[in-house]
């Protein structure tokens, strides 16, 4: 009978521990479902980052080529027009064309554009006017005016390409950071992920280790209640006959 009551409570405890050890394998079929769902998410944020980063640092190249040139093209006017006492015609329309292409960038990039066009206005005038028929006087006033507007521009040009250098160097700054962040978490996940799989591995070799433990100890305490059985009714038998 002990080995009867031992052999029931090892069956009891046996499905008990298979019954836990399937839970905890479907418990961990769901976490690594959801770290492999986690993990894709990172990625897509990194991707879509990457490209953001992409369209980010290839604006800022444009912008920045162009202002840097219209800085040369700016501070070579201004040059000119303070070196020529007398500036030719192919010199002023030079100046106006600078001027021109000023205007439309100031614009493009929301700044002086208003400014840039007066002093283009006023030297496409100043070198329509013929040259023999200037007065010296009449000149160093408009060109004078013309070379402060420039001047004014230069300043508003440098201080958006110092503006433009800045948000590049922040937004490189937040993309190395969230790089950083995803990339972390990536490998923490993907540490995760492996182990839960190591978990999951333990967990199933844990249902086939106590079924074929509980398939013996079933056969076992099949065969002991039958010996058990098989006894009392010898016994039994051996009462009736003394009986009589």
């Amino acid at each position: 009978l002990a080995a009867i009551q031992k052999g029931e409570d090892d069956k009891t405890q046996l499905s008990a521990d298979i019954a836990e050890a399937f839970s905890k394998r479907d418990q961990l079929d769901t976490k690594l479902g959801e770290l492999q769902d986690h993990i894709g998410t990172l990625q897509s944020d990194v991707k879509v980052a990457t490209e953001l980063r992409h369209k980010d640092a290839t604006l800022y190249t444009a912008n920045s080529e162009d202002l840097t040139g219209a800085l040369d093209a700016l501070e070579g006017a201004i040059q000119k027009l303070k070196a020529s006492k007398s500036p030719s015609l192919a010199q002023l329309k030079s100046v106006s064309e600078t001027m021109q292409t000023a205007a439309l960038l100031a614009d493009a990039l929301g700044f002086g554009s208003a400014e840039a066009s007066q002093a283009a206005t006023k030297l496409v005038m100043l070198r329509q006017e013929p040259a023999n028929e200037v007065r010296m006087e009449d000149y160093k006033f408009k060109s004078d005016g013309i070379i402060k507007m420039l001047e004014n521009l230069v300043v508003q040009f440098r201080a958006e390409k110092v503006q433009v250098d800045k948000t590049e160097v922040s937004s490189m700054s937040a993309y190395d950071n969230m790089m950083q962040t995803k990339t972390d978490e990536v490998k923490a996940a993907t540490h995760e992920m492996t182990e839960s799989k190591k978990k999951k591995e333990n967990a199933i070799e844990e249902i086939a280790s106590s079924n074929q433990q509980l398939t013996t100890v079933e056969a076992t305490l099949k065969d002991d209640k039958e010996y058990t059985n098989t006894l009392s009714s010898m016994c039994s038998e051996k009462a009736k006959t003394w009986d009589q």
